[in-house]
């Protein structure tokens, strides 16, 4: 299913934004959808475009899906998650930046690699109804 974004400009630098909360987003190379898979297979890529990347950022940023180290992105519709990464991801990772003022960047990852605070998100965003039952059931048994 092909997902379609709104366009985001991209300045000089090569960041997109800015987000929301005034923050900008860029993509990295070697976790792009294009990025041939080369000698680090452990890299994730995203099967989405760099303004795609963009909104899946500025949506966490907004919704303030924040973990200690950085923020949780998640693309939801119809109360379900969409897939965002080659392999399958459904949970996008943006580590917080070493200063305040550098752009983010992010990933596709595994609900293995967030940890405990994964579980509290999910829980309220099935309390809000952001997610259906049957969604949530899987995030917390990580089978999708």
């Amino acid at each position: 299913m092909a997902v379609n974004y709104r366009k985001v400009s991209q300045n000089k630098k090569g960041q997109f934004g800015p987000s929301t909360n005034n923050k900008f987003y860029v993509p990295k190379e070697d976790h792009n959808p294009t990025k041939k898979r080369g000698l680090n297979q452990a890299k994730t890529h995203w099967i989405y475009t760099a303004d795609g990347q963009f909104c899946v950022f500025d949506d966490a940023d907004m919704s303030e899906r924040e973990v200690e180290i950085g923020l949780l992105g998640l693309d939801i519709a119809d109360k379900k998650l969409r897939r965002l990464g080659q392999g399958g991801e459904r949970v996008a990772f943006f580590p917080r930046p070493q200063n305040e003022n550098d752009s983010w960047h992010g990933y596709p990852c595994s609900m293995d690699d967030i940890g405990d605070d994964f579980d509290d998100i999910i829980s309220l965003l099935q309390k809000d109804g952001v997610i259906n039952k049957s969604t949530f059931n899987k995030l917390i048994k990580k089978s999708i």
